[in-house]
């Protein structure tokens, strides 16, 4: 066992809050570096904006997918070693 099941358990829960964490940290990275790029080529953008043209889009179909993440772990784990 490797990953935070090693030290965690296979707790579902902490499972959904490390994929949640790990999208916010993607959006986080993802924002700055639209932020910076859109202004060196176009000039200033606002959080906000930079927020709604790459975050907002997004939430729903990524929570989504990672609630189907979550229950095809719950249904395969039976059957993986």
């Amino acid at each position: 066992m490797w990953g935070m099941e090693r030290f965690f358990g296979k707790s579902l829960k902490l499972l959904a809050l490390g994929m949640v964490l790990g999208l916010l940290v993607c959006y986080l990275f993802g924002t700055v570096w639209y932020v910076i790029t859109y202004s060196a080529a176009n000039g200033p953008v606002g959080i906000m904006t930079a927020l709604a043209w790459c975050v907002f889009p997004y939430i729903i179909p990524d929570l989504a997918k990672t609630g189907l993440a979550l229950l095809l772990t719950a249904r395969l784990r039976p059957y993986v070693r």
